[in-house]
Order: structure tokens, then sequence, then C-alpha cells
């Protein structure tokens, strides 16, 4: 039987656009666990994403995390990096709802345990309401031989030009099959954004 865990992830981003078609984004999240009590991750990094065509964007990305590992010896903190690069497609582009789909490949180093790469893909649905824009998605991710899935729901809001906050919820399964109940916020900043 899986084990469940209450937890809440916090993620800011900054958007830029240095070039036409490209985007740049600075990514941060806060992860705690174990019922909020436990802060359990904190990471950083760049994405670059290039808009090939009207429907495919290529992404590139780096992570730079610290992880929590209560009790464990030497020491409980591990840091490690994640490189990843991919494609989205827009697979319906209407004027009140977007289908994606995003495929990712990932490359796990200097973790405890050993690296390894990792396989990820998602189909979302978004739908823009005035300044509202629910969305729905399902992730499956292929990595050290075990599939696992999440699923997330979440509502965004434009509350100025160049601010965006969210609030969701997802449910992700780890490879152990412990699955846990994921409350998140969200926030996006685009100082370059015109209406």
């Amino acid at each position: 039987m899986a084990q469940h865990d209450a937890e809440s992830m916090h993620v800011t981003n900054v958007e830029l656009t240095p070039f036409k078609k490209t985007t740049l984004q600075f990514h941060s999240r806060l992860r705690t666990r174990d019922a909020y009590r436990e802060f359990f991750q904190a990471r950083f990094g760049p994405i670059i994403q290039y808009a090939a065509s009207d429907r495919v964007t290529l992404t590139a990305g780096y992570y730079y995390i610290d992880q929590h590992y209560p009790g464990r010896k030497p020491k409980e903190w591990e840091d490690y990096n994640r490189y990843f690069g991919g494609t989205t497609i827009r697979l319906v582009n209407h004027k009140t709802y977007k289908v994606d789909w995003r495929t990712l490949l990932e490359r796990f180093h200097t973790i405890p345990g050993g690296d390894y790469t990792r396989v990820r893909t998602r189909g979302g649905v978004n739908w823009t309401w005035r300044k509202w824009s629910p969305l729905v998605t399902m992730e499956g991710l292929y990595g050290q031989d075990k599939w696992t899935y999440r699923a997330g729901a979440g509502i965004n809001r434009r509350v100025h030009q160049k601010l965006q906050l969210g609030f969701g919820y997802e449910l992700r399964q780890a490879p152990s099959r412990a699955l846990s109940h994921i409350i998140v916020t969200n926030v996006l900043v685009q100082p370059q954004r015109k209406e």
C-alpha cells in the first residue's frame, strides 16, 4: 500500500525576452514535506526557450538543487545538478484554450545513489477567461527503470500587466510508489511584457 504525504511547492519565475522568439526564464522553487513541517528542497536555475515555429518550442535548462535527507550520515543536505532539454508542441491553439504536449530528457548529476537519466512527457490544457487561466496536466516519467506519474490542476490570475499569480494541486508518485499531495503556489514576473 502506498504511503501518503502532504507537501507544498512555491515557485517563482522571472521571464525576459532577450531576442526575438527567445525567452530566458530564471526559475526558483522551494518545497516542504512531512505535512508541511519539513523544509525539503530548494532549486534554482535558468531555462531558455526558442519558438522554432508557431507550434514548436525548444527548451534547454539547468537546475542546482539542494535536498534534505533526514538522519542521513555524514550530512543531511545534498546538492546536485540537473540538465534538461526537449520540445513542446502546441496541438490545439484555440482562442479560449490551448493543448500542449511537452517531452524532456533530463540528466541528474552527482546525487546520492549515482547519476541517472530520466524521460518525462506531459500533456496539458490551459483555458483563458478574462484574467483567469485554469489548467490541468498529466505526466509520465521514466527513470531508474521505473515509470511514475503526476497529475495536477490549478488556476492562474493576471493581477498586473507584468505579474501573474497561481494556486493549484498536484498528485505526485515517487519511485518508491509513495504518493504526495502537493499544494502549489506560483509567481510569474514578466518585466518586459506588454498588453
